[in-house]
């Protein structure tokens, strides 16, 4: 630890940091076989008449187990996206559904935006663009503090999106983001097939862990790298490019954009990519973000 404290750019940091984590997760179980062991636990040779003190003791393993490998991969991602593509595909798997798929959700521009995705194509997940009034089951999702069991798909989603994605029931799940705001939505099924909300313990896991990703985000989506200073914004963007970002703020689609710059669509579009390009952002509500962050839009 006092090296990490020393210098923590160390070019091996991550490697000290898996080594650490390996420490605590050997103390935690070491704690935890200990206090089978004093409530007369498996292989002790205690009475089975024993009564421990724990009723429920021997369900801990399996969600401790769970939440310290999830938090070894939030450790040990290196980038944003593989934080994000690693998270969705871990709490997938860990919690018995069949594929997911991850959205942004700006609350400056109120939009959602498709971004990644296990076991669903990405490439239509990622064409998911849409104003949040449009889809009245993530208005719902992002006022509530826990995931969420959308029984009928139908009732929550547009009808394109139910057969495109084959819809049935879903799970869903807010990220938040710094001040509780909400910056995402994670949407889980079993492959289109209709299916029962978990059980309390599942809910239990599904809050955890992401709980465990809003967490980490908002290191990463926030984080700035101290040794490069920030230049102006005046020096990242152009005025007119400034211009058309708090358009894009204020919910403007690309067509509305080119009418009231009097410029076609097409160069409305380049004009887009080229501030997601300048500002190293990899989708519209995180150029938002960003600008809104450095003052360059309000």
């Amino acid at each position: 630890m006092g090296l990490l404290m020393k210098d923590p750019h160390l070019s091996e940091i991550h490697t000290y940091y898996r080594w650490l984590h390996s420490l605590i997760l050997h103390l935690t179980f070491s704690v935890y076989h200990q206090a089978c062991a004093e409530n007369g636990g498996p292989g002790d040779g205690a009475s089975p008449d024993r009564i421990p003190k724990s009723p429920d003791i021997h369900t801990l393993p399996s969600l401790w187990q769970t939440v310290l490998r999830f938090d070894e991969l939030l450790l040990t991602s290196r980038s944003l996206e593989d934080l994000l593509t690693d998270s969705v595909q871990f709490i997938v798997e860990n919690t018995r559904h069949r594929r997911g798929a991850l959205f942004w959700y700006s609350s400056v521009t109120r939009t959602v935006e498709g971004i990644y995705s296990y076991r669903v194509d990405l490439t239509e997940v990622r064409q998911v663009r849409a104003l949040e009034s449009n889809i009245p089951g993530i208005a719902w999702a992002i006022r509530e503090t826990r995931p969420i069991y959308l029984q009928d798909a139908k009732l929550f989603f547009p009808l394109h999106y139910v057969k495109q994605f084959r819809l049935t029931s879903l799970l869903a799940c807010t990220l938040y983001g710094e001040n509780r705001q909400p910056v995402g939505f994670l949407l889980l099924d079993q492959d289109g097939e209709p299916f029962d909300p978990p059980d309390s313990k599942g809910f239990r896991l599904l809050e955890v862990l992401v709980a465990r990703v809003s967490m980490v985000l908002r290191v990463k989506l926030y984080e700035s790298t101290p040794l490069s200073p920030r230049p102006p914004a005046s020096k990242l963007l152009t005025r007119r490019e400034q211009e058309l970002l708090q358009m894009i703020a204020y919910g403007y689609s690309t067509k509305h954009i080119g009418e009231i710059l009097h410029i076609s669509e097409h160069t409305a579009a380049e004009y887009a990519q080229t501030i997601l390009r300048k500002l190293n952002a990899k989708n519209r509500p995180e150029a938002v973000a960003k600008g809104f962050r450095l003052g360059m839009i309000q």
